[in-house]
């Protein structure tokens, strides 16, 4: 799979092979706003706060879960799943200089690995996922949603720092 950066605003899309799963797009990059459709369901992300450090995800209108930065400058993704379980992820970088990135869940084991392939013609990143552990409870195309999301919001704290 691929996460294929679209523009310059942060809006990507995932592709499997040659075949789109979703794609994200910011409604208003300004304000950190975005939309998903994934299996024909409205996915909105947006931030809770003026300064844009937390981000509420919304899927049918309904507050499901939050994207935040911590101190330490690791995303933390939370969301009550399709069966009502909380489900708690970390995404952090795996390198200082390095633009890869790993999720792990609760119990620390890496469900997955963006590898970082730099388009010098597009000036963006995009990133091949690599799956490393397979999770039951876990949709993994939403979320991807959401970690592409909160890699965006990453760069964009840490820029701005």
């Amino acid at each position: 799979m691929n996460l294929i950066s679209t523009s310059g605003n942060g809006s990507f899309k995932v592709l499997e092979g040659h075949q789109e799963i979703f794609k994200l797009n910011y409604t208003n990059w300004f304000l950190g706003k975005a939309e998903a459709f994934l299996d024909r369901q409205k996915i909105e992300i947006k931030p809770k706060g003026l300064f844009q450090t937390k981000s509420e995800i919304r899927k049918h209108g309904k507050n499901i879960g939050t994207i935040g930065m911590s101190w330490n400058g690791k995303m933390h993704i939370q969301y009550t799943n399709e069966e009502g379980k909380l489900l708690k992820f970390t995404l952090e970088r795996t390198g200082f200089w390095q633009s890869d990135f790993c999720l792990k869940n609760e119990q620390d084991e890496v469900l997955m690995e963006l590898k970082a392939s730099t388009n010098w013609k597009k000036l963006k990143l995009d990133y091949t996922i690599v799956f490393k552990y397979e999770d039951t409870q876990v949709d993994n195309n939403e979320l991807l949603v959401y970690v592409g999301y909160a890699m965006n919001l990453h760069v964009a704290i840490t820029s701005a720092s």
